[in-house]
């Protein structure tokens, strides 16, 4: 399979799992639009005419390159790259080091996921105009605070080493919203205790748990009453802390979540809202995974090498 192959097929399940359902082709038309008014398009991504998500690119790679071997991990940077190049100078077959988490380019386009949020929250029942505004305070806080990264270190060091470099953040978050949400649609817990069970029936949360990082609750007990769930696995980055107002309004009991901040958490606790952290590393390999078995079934010969936090749970 060829690199850019590879690629949209990684896109095209994002886009199939992602919460604005329909409204993609929006973005995807709004990203035309402001191409054609761009008058210096030599500095224009032109991958988001086709790619709603500029937290994952292509970073460096002949788009053409046959790809049969991926180093896949949460986190590829320059270490990871340097033991790749290792690997390979060992022997190994790697064509391609494949990342969740965006570098380059993609780390500075992470703030435009917050906007995912919007129709996550009108899901819950949080009026449009309030989804939008909370949410528009967070696309531009975090849209300066990426300014001032040295944001392209991990791809300068895919050049000088020549390995390609590509990540997909969003589409693999997406995955794990659908797949969560599907899941407790299925499994309708009760109790807290419910959510945790259930979780612990995938073999990424078990062998976080093993790790001593499995699933848990930091707002409310294992005999709190669930209520209506909202999942907070996509989206870029973390929100404002308001939208813990505008969830207990709407009725929201439990959030589910990858990872949280003390401030966040002291917001969720205030609004009466339980919170379970079913964790960072064991979510993102569950979102890749599910990518991962999407590409293996078109393509049964690629192999795959796992590294920096990611697990491999083959489900195909």
């Amino acid at each position: 399979m060829k690199l850019i192959d590879l690629f949209k097929l990684g896109m095209e399940m994002g886009m199939a799992n992602d919460p604005r359902k329909d409204r993609v082709e929006e973005v995807l038309e709004d990203n035309k639009k402001e191409y054609d008014e761009e008058k210096n398009k030599e500095y224009f991504n032109k991958s988001i005419l086709w790619n709603p998500y500029d937290d994952s690119n292509i970073l460096y790679g002949d788009e053409d390159t046959e790809i049969k071997n991926i180093a896949v991990g949460i986190d590829i940077e320059t270490q990871e790259l340097l033991l790749i190049d290792r690997l390979k100078e060992k022997g190994q077959k790697i064509d391609l080091a494949l990342a969740h988490h965006p570098e380059g380019k993609g780390l500075l386009g992470l703030y435009k996921m917050v906007k995912i949020q919007e129709d996550i929250l009108l899901k819950s029942g949080v009026s449009v105009s309030s989804a939008e505004k909370i949410l528009d305070e967070s696309f531009d806080k975090y849209s300066r605070s990426l300014m001032g990264l040295n944001y392209n270190r991990a791809v300068d060091a895919a050049k000088i080493l020549d390995i390609p470099f590509a990540n997909m953040h969003t589409p693999a978050d997406n995955m794990v919203h659908t797949f969560l949400e599907n899941l407790f649609e299925e499994t309708k817990p009760y109790k807290l205790q419910d959510i945790i069970d259930t979780l612990m029936k995938e073999e990424e949360y078990k062998i976080a748990s093993k790790n001593q990082n499995g699933p848990k609750i930091i707002s409310g007990n294992k005999n709190s009453r669930v209520g209506k769930i909202q999942i907070d696995v996509t989206g870029g980055v973390e929100a404002s802390d308001k939208i813990y107002e505008k969830l207990e309004n709407a009725g929201v009991g439990t959030l589910i979540g990858m990872h949280m901040s003390e401030a966040h958490l002291k917001k969720a606790k205030e609004h009466n809202i339980n919170v379970i952290m079913a964790g960072h590393m064991s979510s993102d390999s569950l979102g890749v995974n599910l990518i991962l078995d999407g590409i293996q079934k078109r393509d049964k010969n690629i192999n795959i090498l796992a590294m920096s936090g990611f697990t491999r749970v083959s489900r195909v």
